[in-house]
């Protein structure tokens, strides 16, 4: 296993990177921006931009509430004015619902009232701002530029391979209702397919919440979370009747009421697999094209 994971080496040149333009900027401060990476930059790019936007609305809360606290609690002494102005942050944050923002915007109140001059804080605050959402741009970019995660594709090839799975299942108890030997599997082989396909489906209950989580905010307000959530129902309902059809024996001969029901269950499953086809080649084109169709 190696000890360098890409997320390590993309946090690495990220950070590199934003400290060399801070460096060589003549703005000062710059210091700032690669500090803000290392703190928004996550595993995915869903995550990152919900902590890039906190963090670059809780420094421009932090700086509204000491541009107006530090004055007008001047007269009272030092603790409590600062111990005030950071339990209002508190309850700001709470009522917002801000998850772990409302700490930034508290460590700019304490570092503007115990660090900056009460002229020099105007400038301050601006440039902290400044350099806070070109280091959030930078990170996002960076997750888009180097080697960018690959949680909706991965999430849509287990999709696929386990419709592909399922799909050879139906086929094979087809072939068992119609006698055909085209495909004949073994009972052993189609016990490890079953059991294959049930890990199949439990891989796609695992890849979907980093999937969820690629799509930013707001997941499920779009059209592939819902698109997710109908083909693993659909997928789960199929395991349930494939591992009823498990029940099924091979071809013998029956009544012709019984072959004709055989017959019309073939079609029944012949249907499906033609779906299920049909599925996976829109899933390789385009997901978004099986939302508008009934699953």
């Amino acid at each position: 296993m190696s000890l360098i994971q890409r997320e390590d080496l993309r946090l690495a040149i990220s950070i590199g990177l934003a400290a060399g333009l801070g460096s060589l900027s003549s703005v000062p401060d710059g210091y700032y921006m690669p500090l803000t990476i290392a703190a928004v930059m996550a595993g995915s790019y869903g995550s990152s931009y919900v902590l890039g936007l906190q963090r670059v609305v809780c420094t421009g809360l932090g700086a509204i509430v000491l541009l107006i606290c530090q004055p007008a609690l001047a007269l009272l002494p030092f603790p409590f004015g600062l111990g005030l102005t950071l339990g209002l942050i508190r309850l700001i944050g709470g009522l917002l619902g801000l998850q772990a923002g409302y700490k930034i915007a508290g460590l700019v109140v304490i570092m503007g009232w115990t660090m900056q001059s009460t002229a020099a804080i105007d400038s301050w605050l601006g440039l902290k701002i400044i350099w806070t959402a070109l280091g959030v741009l930078l990170a996002l970019l960076s997750l888009h530029l180097f080697w960018p995660n690959t949680a909706i594709r991965d999430h849509h090839r287990n999709v696929q391979s386990l419709l592909a799975m399922q799909r050879e299942a139906l086929l094979q108890a087809r072939v068992l209702m119609t006698g055909s030997t085209e495909i004949w599997l073994q009972p052993s082989e189609r016990k490890q397919m079953h059991r294959q396909l049930m890990h199949a489906l439990v891989e796609l209950k695992k890849s979907r919440p980093a999937a969820i989580v690629e799509l930013g905010v707001n997941p499920y307000g779009q059209p592939l979370a819902h698109l997710w959530h109908e083909l693993e129902r659909c997928c789960a309902a199929l395991a349930g009747c494939i591992t009823a059809l498990r029940a099924l024996r091979e071809f013998q001969e029956f009544s012709a009421e019984i072959e004709i029901l055989h017959c019309q269950e073939a079609a029944l499953l012949a249907g499906c697999i033609d779906q299920l086809g049909d599925w996976i080649a829109r899933l390789k084109a385009n997901p978004l094209q099986l939302y508008s169709i009934q699953l």
